[in-house]
């Protein structure tokens, strides 16, 4: 959502995909009904029209494609091929691929190289550093409701979670649920941790 909001909207134009396994024609008609192109009989004819209709936009667009892990081999490898259809436009659109560890190792099959070399910019989120803790609660919750847990269950926090973003917002939504007011402790973060499986 930062992403999104940090762009100029005159010159670039997001489109997101949640991308659970889906071949190549569904991504078509995806892209073809988010650009409002009538699809054609086949892939490749739909293909060309859509690079027809995005090398004569102003804006530039992003594909931002979510769980990309979960793209078969095949369909991410025709991603690259979509975004270089026209020989005449170096790159019709860019391609942002998120996703899980998975990710990392399906773009290390020999039969994706040719995307992977492509890729121009590598970035991995890593979980939290202990010193980051502090500020990622106050960001996520408010300082009020952070400075609510109390230090010294703070660091068991962060070990039984593993500085995992997600899985600190979920302990600490569930122990502050649990405590209308005042301080949060250890016994309410212990009730957290086991419904949230830790």
């Amino acid at each position: 959502r930062d992403i999104s909001a940090s762009l100029d909207r005159h010159q670039h134009q997001l489109l997101y995909f949640p991308a659970p396994r889906v071949s190549l024609l569904s991504v078509v008609r995806y892209f073809a009904q988010a650009l409002r192109v009538t699809p054609r009989r086949s892939s490749l004819e739909t293909i060309k029209v859509l690079a027809d209709v995005l090398a004569a936009q102003p804006t530039h667009l992003v594909a931002w494609i979510d769980e990309a892990g979960g793209l078969p081999p095949d369909t991410l490898s025709e991603l690259r091929s979509m975004a270089e259809f026209n020989h005449e436009v170096p790159q019709v659109f860019s391609v942002v691929l998120a996703g899980t560890p998975e990710l990392r190792q399906a773009l290390d099959a020999p039969a994706l190289f040719p995307l992977k070399r492509r890729l121009s910019l590598h970035v991995t989120l890593e979980g939290l550093r202990r010193d980051e803790l502090d500020a990622f609660l106050g960001h996520r919750f408010g300082d009020g409701q952070a400075q609510r847990i109390v230090p010294g269950a703070r660091d068991e926090l962060f070990e039984r979670a593993h500085g995992v973003p997600a899985l600190l917002d979920r302990v600490v939504r569930h122990a502050l649920g649990r405590v209308a007011r005042g301080p949060v402790d250890d016994e309410p973060l212990r009730e957290a941790f086991d419904a949230c499986g830790l």
